[in-house]
């Protein structure tokens, strides 16, 4: 991304932090693997329970590099379906 400027001389970048998302990387097995990563992952327990999408990252891209974004700048972005949180407590009924 484009470093946005405050100031004449400073810079301020904004920052995606995606958390496990359904790429080759993570769907398929490395090579001398049997397995693949997302065979010994689950998203039951987080706040979304699924695999984040690469369009899910693309979206938060597209919104950071457009003009809706003009007053954000110097920020962090997770996006990792509460993993970076922890697992979700459960809700139990009365």
């Amino acid at each position: 991304m484009r470093p946005r400027t405050s100031w004449p001389g400073i810079w301020c970048s904004t920052a995606i932090h995606p958390g496990v998302i359904a790429t080759p990387f993570i769907t398929e097995p490395a090579v001398g693997s049997d397995a693949p990563i997302s065979d010994f992952y689950s998203a039951e327990p987080f706040a979304i329970p699924r695999l984040g999408e690469p369009a899910d990252i693309t979206r938060a891209l597209l919104y950071l590099t457009s003009d809706d974004a003009s007053f954000a700048t110097g920020s962090e972005f997770v996006i990792d379906d509460g993993l970076l949180l922890g697992p979700a407590l459960k809700h139990e009924a009365a």
